[in-house]
């Protein structure tokens, strides 16, 4: 699967469920306008909360190290602001959510349970 469906997949899942607390319009657009500071809190916390999901799902361990390693600034994997936020930058119109999904799917392997 491309990367883009794979990106359109997990905005459709994210927005098929309840409506986020921004609201149904929150783009990758309105995280871009922020600061870098807050773009880069926004990006721990959504790799950070994919981590701890994935660890508690107890199939999922090296997703979790996956999401750990791209997070390490020390790490070989490790995954720079600058190529998130140019990701989103692709996606302006998406969920952000739902872009982070797609990185960590593309990166660390599909979350699919066999």
């Amino acid at each position: 699967m491309s990367f883009r469906k794979i990106v359109i997949s997990f905005c459709v899942a994210a927005l098929a469920g309840s409506a986020s607390a921004q609201g149904d319009s929150f783009t990758s657009s309105d995280v871009l306008a922020w600061s870098d500071e807050g773009q880069r809190a926004f990006y721990l916390n959504s790799f950070g909360m994919a981590g701890i999901v994935a660890m508690q799902t107890g199939v999922h361990e090296t997703h979790v190290a996956c999401i750990n390693d791209l997070l390490a600034e020390n790490s070989e994997t490790y995954l720079p602001v600058s190529e998130i936020r140019a990701v989103l930058e692709s996606y302006p119109d998406l969920h952000p959510q739902a872009v982070v999904m797609a990185i960590i799917n593309r990166e660390c392997g599909s979350f699919a349970v066999q």
